[in-house]
């Protein structure tokens, strides 16, 4: 299978960058409204829905994404309609590129929930078919065992892990059950490792059962 990211913090991707076409369509504001997002969102829809988004659209999405002048939760948005964009226009079609290429820079995003939103991208393009499984597995592998990633995008990391039986991301788990950061990340965690850990992880779970949060205990 040819691999289709090309992505590494000693190489990382540089913003795409296309134009925005100011008049045609101005930045979006840094604050939305939720009735504004609701709105965006329908619109968003829409698009993942078209066979074929004109050129413009395409740029706007990918310009909103890298647009940290925007509101986050809109970028988060436009970034959740990637993978349908390149699975209707065609995965190898050269306009999918810069969608491509805005999913490897999401995934270094890692003071934002861009990661963890990218990675449920390519799960659905690696069900697709147009993504192949090393492709995925490395980028989860990638995301669960990254400190400086939000824990929110690690959970997300170990919930995939475990779903798609990743034995790799088992020491992800472990560290993270043990000096996970956040009650959640551990929960997450724990989860992990009774679901696809073996007989060594029954006695980690068995010390973890004093711990002083009853959530994690439990």
């Amino acid at each position: 299978e040819t691999s289709r990211l090309e992505i590494s913090e000693a190489n990382p991707v540089d913003p795409v960058n296309p134009v925005r076409n100011e008049n045609a369509n101005p930045a979006p504001a840094a604050h939305m409204s939720d009735d504004e997002l609701s709105a965006g969102n329908e619109r968003l829809d829409a698009l993942a829905r078209s066979p074929n988004p004109s050129d413009e659209e395409l740029a706007e999405i990918v310009a909103t994404i890298q647009d940290p002048s925007c509101d986050s939760n809109w970028r988060n948005y436009c970034l959740q309609i990637v993978p349908e964009l390149i699975m209707n226009i065609g995965a190898d079609d050269a306009r999918s590129d810069a969608l491509w290429d805005v999913l490897e820079y999401a995934l270094l995003q890692y003071d934002s929930v861009f990661p963890g939103t990218a990675i449920l991208g390519l799960d659905r393009l690696n069900e697709s078919g147009v993504l192949p499984d090393s492709d995925l597995i490395d980028q989860i592998l990638a995301v669960a065992a990254n400190e400086r990633a939000l824990p929110g995008n690690r959970v997300t990391a170990l919930r995939l892990g475990a779903e798609r039986g990743i034995a790799d991301i088992l020491s992800s788990a472990r560290h993270w059950a043990v000096n996970g950061d956040d009650e959640y990340l551990q929960q997450a965690a724990i989860a992990c490792l009774s679901d696809i850990g073996g007989e060594d992880d029954i006695i980690l779970l068995q010390s973890l059962l004093p711990a002083k949060s009853r959530t994690i205990s439990q």
